[in-house]
């Protein structure tokens, strides 16, 4: 998702037009990462970090992340 034309317009600095998106999207400060993909972030296996380091870390070209959060 794209900042707003608004936000654009008025040069916004860019931390603030991503904040702008996680408004849009309903995220607050304080959620919680529950899990990524699938994997559960209390995953400890080798798989399972490796996939919540890949999200986080060096996403892959193409590849999208589903992420499920909580307050």
């Amino acid at each position: 998702m794209e900042p707003s034309a608004a936000a654009q317009a008025i040069g916004l600095p860019p931390y603030l037009l991503e904040a702008e998106i996680a408004a849009t999207q309903a995220l607050t400060r304080g959620m919680r990462v529950i899990s990524v993909n699938g994997v559960s972030t209390d995953d400890n296996t080798s798989a399972g970090i490796a996939t919540i380091n890949e999200a986080f870390g060096s996403p892959r070209t193409g590849q999208s992340y589903t992420f499920v959060l909580a307050d």
